[in-house]
């Protein structure tokens, strides 16, 4: 009974690690895609040399960490399907110190792309480090898009 007992437990473990681990590997996976198309994109857009990209990807890439930190602190605890919070219903109190966040998150998102503009211009022709937030963009355009269209797809 006891062997019994504790295969049966296992099984349960077993499936249920494979359960949980399968969304996190396809999300890992999507964000690898999503990775790989924007590297793609900009390369293109920006029509990067073998010697810029070696030298503009790793700039690049620590800037994304860096922005990302900045803007995980925006969702921490907020996730980004959840609603901008109600201001009738806060205090004055509350209203203003969300504010202030704000700013303060602006501020750290200004320093930081002011940071990167001069790294950027180390590594690559100043015409391509202008065109860099418009690859950006149209590269969020496009990936919006075409996660839309999938979306629309599945309905």
């Amino acid at each position: 009974m006891n062997i019994y007992k504790n295969t049966l437990i296992a099984i349960f473990l077993i499936f249920g690690t494979v359960g949980y681990a399968q969304p996190e590997r396809e999300k890992q996976d999507m964000k690898d895609r999503i990775e790989a198309m924007r590297i793609s994109f900009i390369t293109q857009k920006l029509d990067l040399t073998p010697e810029e990209a070696q030298k503009f990807w790793p700039v690049y890439n620590q800037y994304r960490k860096e922005l990302e930190i900045i803007l995980g602190a925006e969702v921490e605890g907020h996730p980004r399907d959840r609603q901008r919070p109600d201001i009738d219903s806060m205090t004055d109190s509350e209203v203003k110190t969300m504010m202030e966040e704000q700013m303060e998150r602006q501020a750290k998102l200004l320093e930081l792309r002011k940071n990167y503009f001069q790294k950027f211009q180390k590594v690559l022709p100043i015409k391509k480090v202008a065109k860099l937030h418009d690859a950006e963009r149209d590269f969020q355009r496009q990936l919006i898009r075409k996660l839309s269209d999938k979306d629309r797809g599945k309905r």
